[in-house]
């Protein structure tokens, strides 16, 4: 890996220097480019990395700052070491939204939009109560707020760290930040909501479920903290079971469960769920095709 002054020698011998004005947004790109596909980084987030750095879509200047040259630079350095691109960013994209991100908190992946799709299905017509347990950074809960303007939403959470990213974004929200439709509570997920046994309509869920045997070696991965990581025993479904557990018991007849889990863990949560006594239980596929959503009726 190149060293600061190894990077900056590069800038400089295409005419970039500390006391430059300016420097080509094109000659940065290039170099991004090249400094992420050394270490097997998609070129695509050089793109991204260099319009954050602008704080503009590229195209609108030919030229950057210095302090956007720097603060590029600094971000490709923080990349190519693994840091994950939210984290640099102080960023993620979920869904419609833009929530605040950084260590502390889970990143919401991609396939957890899935979760929101499946509970937007399931959702009648007219005002529905919801929780969402294990919310991290309020992703699922206020991407529900949001895209249905009649349901409450409760989102409960243990961690102080994730919980301060999940206050953050429930301002961010807006609308949202002092009304009755969005509330969230700071405890354990598997003993939540005391006195509000059947009254739900929808519990959704992405808890931690990896097991011990099953722990991530990416870099960016490991960068989530531990307790949104890992479920729990040697197959992970501890804290599972413990949702699927106090869902049962906070659902209304006819409510519905859904939770994330791992590709290998759809059996076992199946049959605690109908062990619970959810009148059905089943496997949602994500849209490649893997089992990874736990759906369950009362």
């Amino acid at each position: 890996m190149q060293s600061g002054e190894e990077q900056e020698q590069f800038l400089v011998s295409r005419g970039y220097s500390r006391e430059s004005a300016s420097v080509p947004v094109e000659m940065l790109l290039r170099w991004g480019r090249g400094e992420l596909e050394r270490v097997g980084i998609p070129q695509v987030e050089a793109r991204w990395l260099l319009e954050w750095a602008l704080g503009e879509p590229l195209g609108v200047r030919t030229h950057a700052g210095i302090r956007a040259a720097e603060k590029y630079r600094s971000a490709i350095s923080q990349r190519r070491s693994r840091v994950p691109f939210q984290h640099i960013t102080g960023e993620m994209s979920f869904r419609y939204l833009t929530l605040k991100a950084g260590p502390g908190v889970f990143v919401a992946r991609p396939e957890t939009e899935t979760l929101v799709d499946l509970a937007l299905a399931t959702l009648e017509p007219g005002s529905a109560v919801v929780a969402d347990l294990c919310a991290g950074s309020g992703a699922i809960g206020l991407a529900l707020a949001t895209e249905r303007s009649d349901t409450q939403v409760t989102m409960v959470e243990i961690s102080p760290a994730a919980g301060r990213y999940l206050e953050t974004n429930t301002r961010r929200v807006g609308q949202f930040a002092a009304g009755s439709r969005v509330r969230i509570c700071m405890e354990d997920a598997t003993g939540a909501l005391a006195g509000s046994e059947e009254t739900l309509d929808l519990v959704v869920s992405n808890p931690p479920y990896v097991g011990i045997v099953d722990a991530p070696t990416q870099p960016e991965a490991l960068a989530d903290p531990e307790i949104a990581l890992f479920g729990g025993g040697e197959d992970g479904l501890v804290t599972p079971r413990g949702i699927v557990t106090r869902a049962y018991e906070l659902l209304r007849k006819h409510g519905t469960l859904l939770m994330e889990h791992g590709e290998d863990q759809g059996a076992a949560l199946v049959g605690h769920a109908v062990n619970v006594g959810f009148y059905s239980a089943e496997t949602v596929d994500d849209l490649t095709g893997r089992p990874r959503f736990l759906r369950a009726v009362k």
